[in-house]
């Protein structure tokens, strides 16, 4: 819950070193537009995103192949999530 409860946070950005995003990170943050991760190989918990309510764009720094098999993880996602492979 790193990110829990924060009102006012609208973008993040992980670099390489960061390899999981864990379960309900951004709990209640629904001010949360973009998400920027560094690294092809990181791992989401299913409820990453439980409790948010806003669009989401991500930004990936992978293959589409790459996120397909990471986001189908993604089970309990209440909001949109828009990917865009860089």
């Amino acid at each position: 819950e790193a990110f829990a409860g924060c009102q006012s946070l609208t973008s993040i950005i992980f670099p390489q070193s960061v390899y999981l995003i864990d379960s309900e990170v951004f709990r209640y943050s629904p001010s949360i537009e973009s998400i920027y991760i560094h690294n092809p190989n990181i791992m989401f918990a299913a409820d990453a995103f439980a409790y948010c309510n806003s669009q989401l764009t991500v930004y990936y720094y992978g293959t589409q192949q790459q996120w397909n098999e990471i986001s189908k993880h993604l089970t309990r996602c209440p909001r949109k999530v828009v990917c865009l492979v860089i």
